[in-house]
C-alpha cells in the first residue's frame, strides 16, 4: 500500500547505514545512475480508459513513432512507460549520472512528454529524482484498479528492450544541445571531489 521505489539510483556517503530514509537518500548530489527514461500518463485526467491508452501506445510503437517501452505500468489510475538505459561501454550497467548525461536525460524526458501529450503526459514529471509505485502494491485512491501492475516488453530475442541515452535522444528526435566549452569545463569541475576542485 502506497509503496514506492526510485526510477534512478542513488548513493549515500555513509555505507554503514543499513536503512536510509528516502528524504535523505534522494538528493540531486547523490544521484549516481540513470536507470530509465520515463513518462507518466495521467490518462484518467482526459477520461481515457487504460485499455484505450494502451492500444494507442502499442500503435505508436508499431508505427515507429515511439520506440518500444521496456516496461508498461498500470499505476492504479494512469500509466507509466519506462525505457531502460544502458551504458554504451558496459551494456550490463546503466549510465552514470554525469552532468552532461543528466542534461540529455532531462531533455529526453521532456521530449517524450511532449510527444505523448495527447495521452495525458504529466508535463512536470521529467526529473531524475522521481519515484514510482512498486509492482504489486496497492494504490488506495484508485477505486477500479488499485493493484499496480508491470508488463515487461521483450525483443524478438526475448530480452527486455534497453537503450543508450544517445539512442533514445535520436529516436525521440531530441535536438542536440552541445555545451559551450565554458559550460562543459564547469560541469566537469563540479564532478571532481571537493578537495580537488
Amino acid at each position: 500500500r502506497d509503496s514506492y521505489f526510485s526510477v534512478n539510483a542513488f548513493w549515500h556517503p555513509d555505507q554503514r547505514k543499513q536503512f536510509v530514509p528516502a528524504v535523505e537518500a534522494r538528493r540531486p548530489q547523490r544521484l549516481r545512475y540513470l536507470c530509465a527514461a520515463y513518462v507518466d500518463l495521467d490518462c484518467h485526467n482526459l477520461n481515457l480508459e487504460f485499455g484505450a491508452t494502451l492500444a494507442r501506445v502499442i500503435d505508436l510503437q508499431d508505427r515507429n513513432v515511439s520506440p518500444p517501452a521496456s516496461v508498461i505500468v498500470r499505476s492504479g489510475r494512469g500509466m507509466w512507460l519506462l525505457w531502460f538505459l544502458s551504458d554504451p561501454k558496459d551494456p550490463e550497467r546503466p549510465p552514470r549520472a554525469f552532468p552532461e548525461k543528466l542534461r540529455s536525460y532531462l531533455e529526453l524526458n521532456r521530449a517524450i512528454g511532449e510527444k505523448l501529450a495527447d495521452l495525458g503526459a504529466d508535463a512536470a514529471a521529467r526529473d531524475a529524482l522521481r519515484l514510482i509505485r512498486l509492482p504489486g502494491s496497492i494504490h488506495p485512491q484508485a477505486k477500479k484498479w488499485p493493484r499496480v501492475k508491470y508488463w515487461l516488453q521483450v525483443s524478438e530475442g526475448g530480452q527486455p528492450y534497453s537503450y543508450t541515452l544517445d539512442d533514445l535522444t535520436r529516436l525521440f528526435n531530441v535536438p542536440c544541445s552541445d555545451l559551450a566549452p565554458e559550460e562543459r569545463r564547469a560541469m566537469l569541475e563540479a564532478e571532481r571531489p571537493s578537495g580537488k576542485r
